[in-house]
Parts: C-alpha cells; structure tokens; sequence
C-alpha cells in the first residue's frame, strides 16, 4: 500500500519534483563520470601491467639447473584450462632479466631492464593493443625485428627501421651479439620502462637455449575475475601434475621460499599480478581513495541540496499531510511514503544520470591528451578506454538513493510531527 501510494503521489507532484529530480540527475551524472573515468584508468594500468609482467596470473620454473626453462609446458596449460578460471589473453614467453642486457647505436648504448622475447602466435592480439607511436606490432618474417619504448629512442636517437645492436649473455656466461631492426616504438612509462620486445626463438638462440624453450606462461584474466580466487583455483589443479610452490604475497618471498627450498627437481610457482609489483597496488588503491573521498564530499553537497529542496515541497504539501493524517495514516508510514517516494525519484534519476553519463564517458573517450610519462601509463592511443563495470551501475544507483533518502528524511519526519488539525489549516 505505502508503495502504491507512493508511485500515484511521485506522479501526482512530478511537477514539484522537476527541480530536485535535476539535481539528482546531475548528481548521476558526475557519479557516472567519476566512477567510469576511475575504471578506466585502473584497468589501463593493470592492463599495461598484466602486458609487461605476462598476465594476471604468472607460471615459472623455479628449478635452477634448467635455467628456469618450463619443461612440463603441456600439464600447466591443462592445468590452466581445468582450472575454469576466465582467460581474456595467453602468454608465452622467454625472458632476459638479468640486467646488463644493452642496445647500441652509433657510439650510445643504454641498459635495458628487461628483454622480453614473445611467441608472436600466441600473444599477438594482446601486443596488438600497445601504444605504439611509430611502426608496426606485426613482426617480419626472418624475425629479427625489435620494439623499444619511446624513451630509449629518444635516448638513443633511433627511428623505425633503423638497426640496433643487442648484447646479451649467453647461459654458459659468455657475450653474444644481435644485429636487429627497430620495428615499432611504443610509448613509454615510468613503471615498465626500458623493456623491449621481441621474438622469443631469436632470444633463445642468442641465449643458448632450446628454440622453443619458455621461461614464463602467462595469463590475462577477464575483467572481473579475482586475481587471488583464481591463483588458488589454479595451483589446486596444477599440483595434480607437477611440484608446486604455495602461494605467497610477493614475489620476494617465493624466491626467498624456492631459495632455501633446496629443489632437486623442476618445481612451479604461481605468482599474481598484485604480488609482482607493490606500486602498482599503491597507485590504483590511491585512485580508488581518491574516487571515494570525491564521492563522498559530492554525495554531502548534493544531500544538502536535496534537504533544502524537499523541505520547501514538504511545506507546498503541508495541507495533503494533514488529510492523510486525518484519515487515519500513521507517522511512521507517512514517512514511509515521503521516503518512498523519494527512492522513485532517484532510482529515475539514476536511470537518466546514467545515459547521460555514458554519453559524457564516450565524448571523454575521443579527446586526445598530450602525453608523457605519467600520463600515458594511464591511457591507451592518448586516450580514456571505455570502461563500464556493473559495479559502477549499483554504486550510481546506491549513491542516489542514499543521497535522496538522506535528503528527504527530516523533513519527512518533521512533516509527521504536525497534529493533522495544525496541517489542514496550513494555507501554502
């Protein structure tokens, strides 16, 4: 009844709610923004992220005596597939970490952090969404192609096709030269600088180790996945097969773990995304405070609007409030039925704010900003990526329904106070 009641009133004084069904609209809207422009830039940076450091999710050989070469290649992608977890992107990987990798080009050299050699018919998709300022994500056919950040171009003064000199050590210790074409430049950040790509049988060979051989198998996951549930679900399934390490925080640890673990046969590790690299955590925790601290201030201005607003329609109303009272409704469902009404409104304006809000997210998706090393971190071709996750549809809706119930609950409450004789004889 108090709903009923409520939805013949909502549309009775649609006329009286125009000025505040606007505000909560605007207030949707901005939600809407300030939570899509949050999605976005997390997901580019774990996306960024999940590309440098192979995945969400990261199997790798613990053993040291094969080089940390993975040898039961077929069982982990079982292992992977079993699991049931949601895969967006595979990698398929052999990297150089060691430190002293470097490029030459004419007399400059530069240090290169990490050499990340790629199978090209796994991964191309995902490399395929890179920020490449010049060139191509498409390798040649004698693969003897390089990618490298903008940075170490400019470092470097390198242009797309141009010839590079990588230097590496081979596993038995020993300098090894690779005369490579600049294939693409793509743009740099301050977190995964100086890395480069290239294929990974290239590597191998100039490495020493088997053609085919990898270091590092991979995934991305999708959008909504837990990044903890699905470690687990994974190293469930995979010991079944091979030796597995238990699940640690960081990457330090396992290492410290494997370390003194005294392995005398190939042993696996499963690290996740969050545990390879603690500023990537920090960065995103900090700009989801910052969305909340936004948020609540913006749900405190609107709230006060709201109350001022619906106290001069409670005033509007006073006479109605009397008649009800009057004919028997008690204090508690009449403000029941303010309250009610009340969510009607914003649930409306949820809706409303919402479209307006993707149109406004859409609009945002076509500016290109002006990068550089931060801001790129942040964006994909210069721009905001399109994200929407559900969890932003309820936190809009909850946002507006708490900023409208909090807004009319006063002066609900201070309306059923009134003695319907006092309220009848209001003349508005």
């Amino acid at each position: 009844m108090i709903l009923q009641l409520a939805w013949r009133n909502f549309f009775r004084q649609r006329q009286r709610y125009r000025v505040l069904g606007a505000a909560l609209v605007l207030g949707a809207v901005v939600f809407s923004v300030l939570f899509g422009v949050t999605a976005s830039l997390t997901q580019t940076v774990r996306e960024k992220a999940a590309r440098y450091f192979s995945g969400d999710l990261d199997v790798l050989s613990y053993y040291n005596p094969d080089n940390h070469i993975i040898k039961n290649e077929k069982a982990i992608e079982k292992a992977y597939k079993e699991s049931g977890i949601d895969i967006k992107y595979y990698h398929r990987r052999s990297l150089y970490y060691a430190a002293d990798a470097q490029l030459f080009f004419n007399g400059s050299s530069l240090i290169q952090r990490r050499v990340i050699g790629m199978d090209f018919k796994v991964e191309q998709a995902d490399f395929n969404r890179m920020d490449f300022v010049q060139g191509t994500p498409l390798p040649s056919k004698n693969r003897m192609d390089i990618w490298i950040s903008d940075d170490t171009a400019h470092r470097l003064h390198v242009r797309v096709g141009d010839s590079v000199l990588l230097m590496v050590k081979t596993v038995h210790g020993f300098s090894n030269t690779l005369n490579l074409l600049v294939r693409g430049i793509f743009a740099d950040t301050s977190f995964f600088g100086f890395a480069c790509y290239m294929d990974y049988r290239t590597l191998n060979e100039a490495l020493g180790r088997p053609k085919d051989a990898v270091t590092e198998l991979g995934v991305t996951l999708g959008p909504n996945s837990s990044q903890d549930e699905s470690a687990r679900r994974l190293v469930s399934v995979l010991s079944r097969y091979v030796p597995v390490l238990p699940l640690f925080p960081s990457k330090d640890a396992m290492d410290a773990y494997a370390n003194k673990a005294n392995l005398t046969k190939s042993t696996y590790g499963v690290l996740t995304l969050t545990s390879r690299l603690k500023q990537i955590n920090d960065l995103t925790g900090g700009i989801r405070i910052v969305n909340l601290l936004l948020s609540l201030v913006f749900i405190l201005v609107v709230t006060i609007g709201v109350f001022n607003t619906y106290q001069m329609i409670i005033f509007e109303r006073t006479r109605e409030i009397g008649t009800m009272r009057a004919m028997g409704m008690s204090r508690t469902a009449l403000v029941a039925v303010f309250l009610a009404e009340s969510a009607i409104l914003g649930l409306f304006s949820a809706f409303v704010g919402m479209l307006l809000g993707a149109v406004a997210l859409w609009g945002l998706g076509g500016v290109h900003f002006p990068g550089n090393a931060v801001v790129d971190m942040f964006l994909v071709n210069g721009s905001l990526a399109w994200a929407w996750p559900w969890q932003n549809v309820l936190a809009v809706v909850a946002g507006m329904l708490l900023t409208g119930v909090l807004g009319s609950f006063y002066p609900a409450g201070k309306a059923a106070m009134q003695k319907p004789v006092d309220a009848l004889r209001h003349d508005a």
